[in-house]
């Protein structure tokens, strides 16, 4: 659009302009042309050349033009805050007005509007009335605006910027702290995990121990049912074998003597005793010292681990004594005593079948050892509850025994402190068998093997007692032969334990000192 005052080109919404700072909501007044051309000339500041009011830089000499006020101030006036311009109403100069010579003004004289707007040297005389104030005005608004428009724009940018740093540590800090969740949640995963996991070894592990014990208890039941089973069927056969032979035991050879191992004759010999013929026992011993034996080890050191074992035993340690006596006959298989002992400690124990292999090993050594058959009848009474068995196998240690007063001592003392019902009734069914007779109550009677060997026994004298012998009632005499019935230190520790006569003994008070000091 043009200027209504000027008519130079202005922006489309503009209200003043910024040539003549004409208002452009009024219409425009008429201005003499001449009026006009003098108000809108003045003189160059260097050179004195005549310009047009709107020209800024000099055609002559180039050099910038000061904004010249419509008048001439007396003093000084400070630039004010831009106003609306008010176009003044036309005046009607002379028809012809004349340009003045500039003249050198003196410095102090010039008129300063502003910090940023020049004072001309020489005033050009205009109307009272000019839109030169106006004009500069509008200048001065729009250089404020400008400033300020970029003071802002620049605060906005610095705030945007600051806003964007802001929102990008928010964001960093957001986003780390969600890892750090994240990688609780995992850590918390995993530890859940791995309690699971264990809880589930420990719970299958559990279930395996058990399943595994079932088994081994299912296994040994079975062993146990077995091994009766057999025992049963080879005593069977044993039996029918020797009920078919019609010719006297004593004629018969010791090749013809029913067993061709050492289990076999174990059973024979039972059978035997039962019907007491003791004739067929001796051969069937004949017969066992034909067998192979082992070959002699490490003799010293398998009977240092004996003496070992013994005073495990003393003590009442029978798995102690049990894996002690093992030892010992792994260094020498060939000595009776540590077999015998094995046997002996493993019934204690309560390993039957292990007690049962040693008690073999020791019979096929030597079967007149009557320190065998005694653990063979407490191993019969303990693991078959077949107290007749157990009474069989105490009448053949007593038949082997060269100490028969020391037997029936040991059965008394025996029948006496015997807690097992099986094990007690041998022992004095056994004192019966043989003729003498128990210091004890008698037990119900254990079931008679055939016929009576009771009339044929050989009769001994009735077992001693403190009163009628108290000579006899000395651990160290009564246990005297140990060799031939049982371990003389055993034999001494279970009387100066069991017997109230001998438990302030001299010799008891001194052994109960040397087991303390072991």
């Amino acid at each position: 659009m043009a200027c209504v005052a000027c008519g130079k080109d202005l922006a489309v919404n503009a209200k003043f302009c910024r040539h003549c700072g004409a208002n452009q909501a009024q219409p425009p007044t008429p201005i003499d042309s001449t009026t006009a051309q003098a108000a809108s000339a003045h003189a160059c500041v260097k050179c004195g050349a005549a310009l047009v009011a709107s020209e800024k830089f000099c055609r002559s000499c180039g050099a910038q033009q000061r904004v010249q006020p419509a008048t001439a101030p007396e003093n000084v006036v400070e630039a004010a805050a831009p106003k609306q311009p008010t176009i003044a109403p036309p005046v009607t100069p002379p028809s012809s007005v004349p340009v003045p010579e500039p003249e050198a003004t003196p410095a102090a004289a010039e008129p300063k509007v502003g910090p940023s707007v020049a004072v001309p040297p020489a005033p050009i005389a205009s109307p009272s009335k000019s839109i030169v104030p106006v004009v500069v005005g509008a200048v001065l608004a729009l250089a404020l605006l400008g400033g300020g428009g970029a003071w802002m724009w620049d605060s906005k940018q610095k705030a945007d910027a600051q806003v964007a740093e802001l929102k990008k540590k928010v964001d960093e800090e957001a986003k780390a702290r969600q890892k750090l969740e994240e990688e609780a949640r995992v850590k918390k995963a995993v530890e859940e995990a791995a309690a699971n996991a264990r809880q589930e070894a420990e719970a299958r592990a559990a279930k395996e121990r058990q399943e595994a014990e079932a088994r081994a208890a299912k296994e040994r039941e079975e062993l146990q049912a077995k091994l009766e089973a057999e025992t049963k069927e080879k005593v069977e056969a044993a039996e029918k074998r020797a009920a078919a032979k019609a010719a006297p035991t004593s004629a018969t050879p010791s090749s013809s003597v029913p067993c061709a191992n050492i289990a076999n004759c174990y059973q024979a010999t039972l059978i035997a005793m039962s019907k007491n013929d003791f004739d067929l026992v001796r051969r069937i011993a004949e017969k066992i010292d034909t067998f192979n034996k082992p070959a002699r080890g490490n003799r010293p050191a398998a009977r240092k681990l004996n003496d070992d074992g013994l005073r495990a035993m003393r003590q009442n340690d029978f798995i102690q004594a049990a894996t002690i006596f093992a030892k010992a006959q792994r260094e020498d298989h060939s000595d009776v005593e540590i077999a015998s002992n094995l046997g002996f400690a493993r019934v204690k124990a309560g390993d039957f079948p292990g007690a049962s292999q040693a008690l073999g090993d020791a019979l096929l050594l030597n079967p007149r050892r009557a320190s065998t058959w005694v653990p063979i009848a407490e191993l019969i009474a303990r693991r078959d509850r077949n107290a007749n068995g157990a009474l069989i196998a105490l009448l053949v240690a007593y038949e082997w025994s060269t100490a028969k007063e020391k037997a029936i001592n040991y059965y008394t003392e025996q029948a006496k402190s015997e807690t097992h019902p099986q094990y007690k009734a041998a022992y004095e069914q056994a004192l019966k068998r043989i003729g003498a007779t128990p210091t004890v109550a008698s037990a119900p009677p254990a079931q008679k093997a055939a016929g009576s060997p009771a009339q044929s026994a050989p009769q001994v004298a009735a077992a001693p007692t403190a009163t009628s012998a108290p000579v006899q009632r000395d651990p160290q005499q009564l246990c005297k032969d140990k060799s031939n019935f049982i371990s003389r230190s055993m034999c001494e520790t279970k009387l100066c334990e069991r017997e109230a006569d001998m438990t302030n003994h001299p010799y008891c008070v001194q052994l109960r000192a040397k087991q303390s000091r072991q």
